[in-house]
Protein backbone atom coordinates (compact mmCIF):
# COMPACT_ATOMS: atom_id res chain seq x y z
CA UNK A 1 0.00 0.00 0.00
CA UNK A 2 1.41 3.42 -0.92
CA UNK A 3 1.18 5.84 1.97
CA UNK A 4 -0.01 9.39 1.37
CA UNK A 5 1.91 12.39 2.69
CA UNK A 6 1.46 12.89 6.43
CA UNK A 7 -1.33 15.24 7.45
CA UNK A 8 -0.80 17.50 10.43
CA UNK A 9 -3.65 16.42 12.74
CA UNK A 10 -3.24 19.00 15.47
CA UNK A 11 -3.84 22.18 13.51
CA UNK A 12 -7.43 23.17 14.11
CA UNK A 13 -7.92 25.72 11.36
CA UNK A 14 -11.38 27.07 10.56
CA UNK A 15 -11.06 26.79 6.80
CA UNK A 16 -13.96 28.00 4.66
CA UNK A 17 -13.27 25.52 1.85
CA UNK A 18 -15.37 25.17 -1.25
CA UNK A 19 -19.11 24.74 -1.25
CA UNK A 20 -18.55 21.16 -2.38
CA UNK A 21 -16.21 20.49 0.54
CA UNK A 22 -18.69 21.96 3.02
CA UNK A 23 -21.39 19.77 1.50
CA UNK A 24 -19.12 16.74 1.87
CA UNK A 25 -18.46 17.61 5.52
CA UNK A 26 -22.17 17.83 6.19
CA UNK A 27 -22.74 14.49 4.48
CA UNK A 28 -20.06 12.85 6.64
CA UNK A 29 -21.56 14.16 9.87
CA UNK A 30 -25.33 14.47 9.44
CA UNK A 31 -26.07 10.74 9.42
CA UNK A 32 -23.12 9.61 11.49
CA UNK A 33 -23.34 6.53 13.65
CA UNK A 34 -21.95 6.27 17.15
CA UNK A 35 -20.73 3.51 19.44
CA UNK A 36 -21.72 3.22 23.09
CA UNK A 37 -21.47 0.61 25.83
CA UNK A 38 -24.44 -1.55 26.86
CA UNK A 39 -24.58 0.35 30.16
CA UNK A 40 -24.88 3.67 28.32
CA UNK A 41 -27.82 2.31 26.35
CA UNK A 42 -29.86 2.57 29.53
CA UNK A 43 -29.19 6.30 29.88
CA UNK A 44 -32.63 7.85 29.61
CA UNK A 45 -31.06 11.13 28.50
CA UNK A 46 -29.71 9.79 25.22
CA UNK A 47 -32.39 11.63 23.26
CA UNK A 48 -31.09 14.92 24.67
CA UNK A 49 -27.91 14.71 22.59
CA UNK A 50 -28.54 12.11 19.90
CA UNK A 51 -31.08 12.76 17.12
CA UNK A 52 -34.05 10.43 16.93
CA UNK A 53 -33.30 7.47 14.70
CA UNK A 54 -29.55 7.66 15.24
CA UNK A 55 -27.74 4.42 14.44
CA UNK A 56 -26.18 3.38 17.74
CA UNK A 57 -23.70 0.51 17.76
CA UNK A 58 -23.40 -1.62 20.89
CA UNK A 59 -20.30 -3.81 21.35
CA UNK A 60 -20.43 -7.25 22.92
CA UNK A 61 -18.08 -6.65 25.83
CA UNK A 62 -15.74 -9.34 27.21
CA UNK A 63 -17.44 -11.35 29.94
CA UNK A 64 -20.94 -10.31 28.87
CA UNK A 65 -23.57 -12.68 27.54
CA UNK A 66 -26.18 -12.40 24.80
CA UNK A 67 -28.79 -11.01 27.20
CA UNK A 68 -26.78 -7.80 27.72
CA UNK A 69 -26.86 -7.17 23.96
CA UNK A 70 -30.60 -7.82 23.74
CA UNK A 71 -31.41 -5.58 26.71
CA UNK A 72 -29.27 -2.75 25.33
CA UNK A 73 -30.95 -2.99 21.93
CA UNK A 74 -34.43 -2.90 23.49
CA UNK A 75 -33.53 0.15 25.59
CA UNK A 76 -32.17 1.99 22.56
CA UNK A 77 -35.27 1.22 20.51
CA UNK A 78 -37.51 2.49 23.33
CA UNK A 79 -35.61 5.79 23.23
CA UNK A 80 -36.15 6.20 19.51
CA UNK A 81 -32.68 5.08 18.41
CA UNK A 82 -31.73 2.50 15.78
CA UNK A 83 -29.74 -0.20 17.58
CA UNK A 84 -26.91 -1.91 15.69
CA UNK A 85 -25.54 -4.69 17.93
CA UNK A 86 -22.12 -6.24 17.49
CA UNK A 87 -22.20 -9.99 16.93
CA UNK A 88 -18.90 -11.48 18.10
CA UNK A 89 -18.87 -14.78 16.29
CA UNK A 90 -16.14 -16.52 18.29
CA UNK A 91 -18.34 -16.26 21.39
CA UNK A 92 -21.29 -18.02 19.75
CA UNK A 93 -21.79 -21.56 21.04
CA UNK A 94 -23.67 -22.97 18.06
CA UNK A 95 -25.87 -22.06 15.11
CA UNK A 96 -29.06 -22.46 17.15
CA UNK A 97 -27.93 -19.98 19.81
CA UNK A 98 -26.97 -17.47 17.13
CA UNK A 99 -30.37 -17.86 15.49
CA UNK A 100 -32.07 -17.34 18.83
CA UNK A 101 -30.02 -14.20 19.52
CA UNK A 102 -30.81 -12.69 16.13
CA UNK A 103 -34.47 -13.60 16.39
CA UNK A 104 -34.76 -11.96 19.82
CA UNK A 105 -32.98 -8.83 18.58
CA UNK A 106 -35.31 -8.59 15.58
CA UNK A 107 -38.57 -9.43 17.33
CA UNK A 108 -38.01 -7.50 20.58
CA UNK A 109 -35.91 -4.53 19.42
CA UNK A 110 -36.70 -4.25 15.71
CA UNK A 111 -33.08 -4.94 14.76
CA UNK A 112 -32.46 -5.58 11.07
CA UNK A 113 -28.81 -4.49 11.01
CA UNK A 114 -25.78 -5.87 12.87
CA UNK A 115 -22.00 -5.56 12.84
CA UNK A 116 -20.32 -8.95 12.49
CA UNK A 117 -16.84 -9.25 14.02
CA UNK A 118 -14.62 -12.22 14.75
CA UNK A 119 -13.66 -11.09 18.23
CA UNK A 120 -10.54 -11.44 20.31
CA UNK A 121 -11.37 -14.85 21.79
CA UNK A 122 -8.34 -17.10 21.24
CA UNK A 123 -10.37 -20.31 20.97
CA UNK A 124 -13.86 -20.11 19.44
CA UNK A 125 -16.62 -21.37 21.71
CA UNK A 126 -18.45 -22.87 18.75
CA UNK A 127 -18.27 -23.43 14.99
CA UNK A 128 -17.56 -19.84 13.92
CA UNK A 129 -13.98 -18.66 13.60
CA UNK A 130 -14.50 -15.57 11.44
CA UNK A 131 -17.26 -13.19 10.41
CA UNK A 132 -17.46 -14.74 6.95
CA UNK A 133 -18.54 -18.05 8.51
CA UNK A 134 -21.76 -16.39 9.65
CA UNK A 135 -22.24 -14.59 6.35
CA UNK A 136 -22.02 -17.93 4.54
CA UNK A 137 -24.88 -19.39 6.57
CA UNK A 138 -28.51 -18.39 6.00
CA UNK A 139 -29.01 -17.48 9.66
CA UNK A 140 -29.03 -13.70 9.11
CA UNK A 141 -31.81 -13.32 6.54
CA UNK A 142 -33.73 -16.17 8.17
CA UNK A 143 -33.98 -14.06 11.33
CA UNK A 144 -34.76 -10.67 9.83
CA UNK A 145 -31.22 -9.29 9.43
CA UNK A 146 -30.76 -7.77 5.97
CA UNK A 147 -27.99 -5.21 6.51
CA UNK A 148 -24.55 -6.23 7.80
CA UNK A 149 -21.44 -4.32 8.75
CA UNK A 150 -17.95 -5.81 8.66
CA UNK A 151 -14.68 -4.46 10.02
CA UNK A 152 -11.95 -2.59 8.17
CA UNK A 153 -8.43 -1.88 9.44
CA UNK A 154 -6.71 1.09 7.75
CA UNK A 155 -3.63 0.69 9.98
CA UNK A 156 -3.60 -3.07 9.93
CA UNK A 157 -4.36 -5.69 12.54
CA UNK A 158 -1.84 -6.86 15.16
CA UNK A 159 -2.50 -10.52 14.40
CA UNK A 160 -3.45 -10.55 10.68
CA UNK A 161 -1.37 -9.51 7.67
CA UNK A 162 -2.56 -6.81 5.28
CA UNK A 163 -2.95 -9.27 2.35
CA UNK A 164 -5.03 -11.61 4.53
CA UNK A 165 -7.18 -8.70 5.72
CA UNK A 166 -7.79 -7.63 2.13
CA UNK A 167 -8.64 -11.14 0.97
CA UNK A 168 -11.05 -11.57 3.89
CA UNK A 169 -12.77 -8.27 3.09
CA UNK A 170 -13.20 -9.16 -0.58
CA UNK A 171 -14.53 -12.58 0.37
CA UNK A 172 -17.09 -11.03 2.72
CA UNK A 173 -18.21 -8.75 -0.09
CA UNK A 174 -18.66 -11.69 -2.47
CA UNK A 175 -20.52 -13.78 0.10
CA UNK A 176 -22.82 -10.90 1.07
CA UNK A 177 -23.59 -10.22 -2.59
CA UNK A 178 -24.44 -13.87 -3.20
CA UNK A 179 -26.65 -14.02 -0.11
CA UNK A 180 -28.57 -10.84 -0.93
CA UNK A 181 -27.28 -8.98 2.12
CA UNK A 182 -26.65 -5.23 2.10
CA UNK A 183 -23.11 -4.95 3.43
CA UNK A 184 -20.90 -2.04 4.46
CA UNK A 185 -17.53 -1.54 6.16
CA UNK A 186 -16.91 0.18 9.49
CA UNK A 187 -13.24 0.95 10.08
CA UNK A 188 -11.17 0.93 13.21
CA UNK A 189 -10.62 4.49 14.39
CA UNK A 190 -7.61 6.54 13.30
CA UNK A 191 -6.31 9.96 14.30
CA UNK A 192 -5.43 11.38 10.88
CA UNK A 193 -6.99 11.15 7.44
CA UNK A 194 -3.85 10.14 5.53
CA UNK A 195 -3.66 6.43 6.45
CA UNK A 196 -7.43 6.06 6.00
CA UNK A 197 -7.36 7.58 2.52
CA UNK A 198 -4.35 5.48 1.52
CA UNK A 199 -6.11 2.33 2.72
CA UNK A 200 -9.36 3.29 0.97
CA UNK A 201 -7.55 3.72 -2.33
CA UNK A 202 -5.76 0.40 -1.75
CA UNK A 203 -8.95 -1.61 -1.18
CA UNK A 204 -10.84 0.17 -3.97
CA UNK A 205 -8.06 -0.67 -6.42
CA UNK A 206 -8.33 -4.30 -5.30
CA UNK A 207 -12.07 -4.41 -6.06
CA UNK A 208 -13.87 -3.45 -2.85
CA UNK A 209 -17.16 -1.73 -3.72
CA UNK A 210 -18.84 -1.65 -0.30
CA UNK A 211 -19.61 1.70 1.36
CA UNK A 212 -16.94 2.57 3.94
CA UNK A 213 -17.80 4.33 7.19
CA UNK A 214 -14.61 5.74 8.68
CA UNK A 215 -14.07 5.40 12.42
CA UNK A 216 -13.32 8.75 14.06
CA UNK A 217 -12.53 9.28 17.75
CA UNK A 218 -14.62 11.97 19.37
CA UNK A 219 -13.04 14.78 21.41
CA UNK A 220 -11.10 13.26 24.30
CA UNK A 221 -8.06 13.79 26.47
CA UNK A 222 -4.75 12.92 24.83
CA UNK A 223 -4.01 10.34 27.52
CA UNK A 224 -7.31 8.59 26.85
CA UNK A 225 -6.67 8.49 23.11
CA UNK A 226 -3.18 7.11 23.62
CA UNK A 227 -4.53 4.34 25.85
CA UNK A 228 -7.12 3.27 23.29
CA UNK A 229 -4.54 3.48 20.50
CA UNK A 230 -2.29 1.01 22.33
CA UNK A 231 -5.22 -1.32 23.02
CA UNK A 232 -6.48 -1.33 19.44
CA UNK A 233 -3.23 -1.31 17.49
CA UNK A 234 -3.52 2.09 15.80
CA UNK A 235 -0.11 3.34 16.86
CA UNK A 236 0.96 4.71 13.45
CA UNK A 237 -1.43 7.63 13.26
CA UNK A 238 -1.13 8.16 17.01
CA UNK A 239 2.64 8.59 16.67
CA UNK A 240 2.15 11.01 13.80
CA UNK A 241 -0.53 12.77 15.79
CA UNK A 242 1.84 13.34 18.71
CA UNK A 243 4.91 14.06 16.55
CA UNK A 244 3.27 16.82 14.56
CA UNK A 245 0.92 18.09 17.22
CA UNK A 246 1.38 21.31 19.12
CA UNK A 247 1.03 21.41 22.88
CA UNK A 248 0.35 17.70 23.22
CA UNK A 249 2.79 17.18 26.05
CA UNK A 250 -0.09 17.35 28.50
CA UNK A 251 -2.09 14.14 28.40
CA UNK A 252 -4.96 16.03 30.03
CA UNK A 253 -5.40 18.26 26.98
CA UNK A 254 -8.58 17.59 25.01
CA UNK A 255 -8.03 16.94 21.31
CA UNK A 256 -10.73 17.33 18.69
CA UNK A 257 -10.68 15.50 15.32
CA UNK A 258 -11.62 18.64 13.37
CA UNK A 259 -8.67 18.43 11.00
CA UNK A 260 -9.23 14.74 10.31
CA UNK A 261 -12.88 15.07 9.30
CA UNK A 262 -12.19 18.18 7.23
CA UNK A 263 -9.44 16.36 5.36
CA UNK A 264 -11.80 13.43 4.79
CA UNK A 265 -14.43 15.86 3.53
CA UNK A 266 -11.89 17.45 1.21
CA UNK A 267 -11.01 14.06 -0.23
CA UNK A 268 -14.71 13.23 -0.74
CA UNK A 269 -15.24 16.56 -2.50
CA UNK A 270 -12.41 15.74 -4.92
CA UNK A 271 -13.42 12.07 -5.25
CA UNK A 272 -17.24 11.95 -5.18
CA UNK A 273 -17.15 8.30 -6.21
CA UNK A 274 -15.00 7.26 -3.23
CA UNK A 275 -17.93 5.49 -1.56
CA UNK A 276 -17.11 6.98 1.84
CA UNK A 277 -20.24 6.97 3.95
CA UNK A 278 -21.05 8.95 7.11
CA UNK A 279 -18.40 8.67 9.81
CA UNK A 280 -18.65 6.26 12.72
CA UNK A 281 -17.88 7.96 16.03
CA UNK A 282 -16.06 6.44 18.99
CA UNK A 283 -16.88 8.81 21.88
CA UNK A 284 -13.91 8.08 24.13
CA UNK A 285 -14.38 11.45 25.78
CA UNK A 286 -18.07 10.95 26.45
CA UNK A 287 -21.32 11.10 24.51
CA UNK A 288 -22.21 14.64 25.52
CA UNK A 289 -18.83 16.05 24.50
CA UNK A 290 -18.93 14.21 21.16
CA UNK A 291 -22.49 15.28 20.34
CA UNK A 292 -21.67 18.89 21.20
CA UNK A 293 -18.58 18.76 18.96
CA UNK A 294 -20.60 17.46 16.00
CA UNK A 295 -23.26 20.15 16.41
CA UNK A 296 -20.69 22.95 16.38
CA UNK A 297 -18.38 21.70 13.62
CA UNK A 298 -20.72 22.60 10.79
Amino acid sequence: MTALPAVDPAQDRDRDGSAQQRSSLRALLESQSIEITPAQAGDTGLADYLPQGSRVFVPWLPGADEDATIIAAIELRHQGMTPVPHITVRRIRNLASLGNLLRCLHDEAGVDEVLIVGGDVATPKGPFEAAVDVLESDVLLANGISRVGVGGYPEGHPAISDPDLLNALLRKQAVADAAGLEAFVVTQFAFTAAPVIAWLEYVRAAGLRLPVHVGVPGPARIGTLMRYARMCGVSSSMKMFVRHGRGLASTARVSKPNRMVRDLAGYCAEHPDSGMGPVHLYPFGGLTRTADWVSKLY
